[in-house]
């Protein structure tokens, strides 16, 4: 049995340039929230507990998210 690539066509340098470049403005943004964020929430409250309990949710959101958005 072959297995038949879903398309023949190659992806072009614009495209790919098109998609690096969300990528990247991706990561660059979860890069600063994650940097900045705690910063920004000790302005607020000193408690390492309060602090965990905000930074844990976007994780714990995609593991509970994304599997049911693939569901869907």
């Amino acid at each position: 049995m072959i297995l038949e690539p879903s398309t023949r066509e190659r992806a072009r340098w614009p495209r790919l340039l098109l998609l690096g470049t969300i990528f990247f403005g991706i990561e660059i943004t979860e890069a600063c929230s994650v940097n900045l964020l705690p910063l920004s929430i000790r302005n607020f409250t000193a408690d390492p507990q309060v602090l965990f309990l905000i930074l844990a949710i976007n994780p714990l959101f995609g593991v509970i998210a994304q599997p049911l958005a693939g569901l869907w």
